[in-house]
C-alpha cells in the first residue's frame, strides 16, 4: 500500500511539472516571435556610445537626420601626433570621411580635433562603426594605429 502512495505522488509532481513546464514553453515562444518579427526592438533602447582607448580618446559624438556623424576626439600624449590615415568599417551604409578639422593632419598635444562623415542610407537604423587611426608621433618618429568603435542610433 505504502508503494501504491509514494507513486501517486510521484505522478502528481510530475504532472505538476509538466503543466508549468508547457507554460513556461508558451511564454518563451511568444517573446522569442515577438522579437524575431521586430515587435519589440530592444535595439534602439540601447544606449549610444564611442568607445577609444587612450591616448586618443572619444569627447562628444553627435548625428543628425541626414547621416553625418561627427566625433570629436582628444590627442592625450604630450606629443604632438601626425594622422596619417583614417579608415572604418563595420557598415556597408557609410560614405567616405567628409572633413577633418586639422587640414595638415597634425594634432597638437592635448588638443581636440573633430572627423564627420555621412551615413546616409542609416536612417532609422543602428549604426557600429569602427574608425582606424594610422598616426605618427612627431617627436619619436613612431607610426601607431589605433581603433575604436561609435554606435549611434539612426533616428
Amino acid at each position: 500500500m505504502k508503494k501504491l502512495r509514494e507513486t501517486k505522488k510521484a505522478q502528481a509532481a510530475m504532472e505538476f511539472l509538466m503543466t508549468y513546464g508547457w507554460a513556461i514553453l508558451v511564454v518563451f515562444i511568444v517573446f522569442g516571435s515577438l522579437f524575431f518579427f521586430g515587435i519589440i526592438d530592444l535595439k534602439s533602447k540601447l544606449p549610444e556610445q564611442a568607445m577609444f582607448p587612450p591616448p586618443i580618446d572619444a569627447h562628444d559624438f553627435t548625428m543628425d537626420s541626414s547621416g553625418k556623424i561627427s566625433i570629436k576626439l582628444k590627442n592625450n600624449l604630450f606629443d604632438p601626433i601626425e594622422i596619417l590615415d583614417i579608415g572604418y568599417s563595420g557598415t556597408d551604409k557609410c560614405e567616405t570621411i567628409t572633413s577633418f578639422t586639422h587640414t595638415n593632419g597634425i594634432i597638437p598635444a592635448s588638443n581636440e580635433f573633430v572627423l564627420n562623415f555621412t551615413c546616409p542610407n542609416a536612417a532609422g537604423e543602428r549604426i557600429r562603426t569602427y574608425l582606424t587611426f594610422m598616426y605618427n608621433n612627431t617627436e619619436t618618429g613612431t607610426e601607431h594605429t589605433h581603433t575604436g568603435y561609435i554606435v549611434v542610433n539612426g533616428d
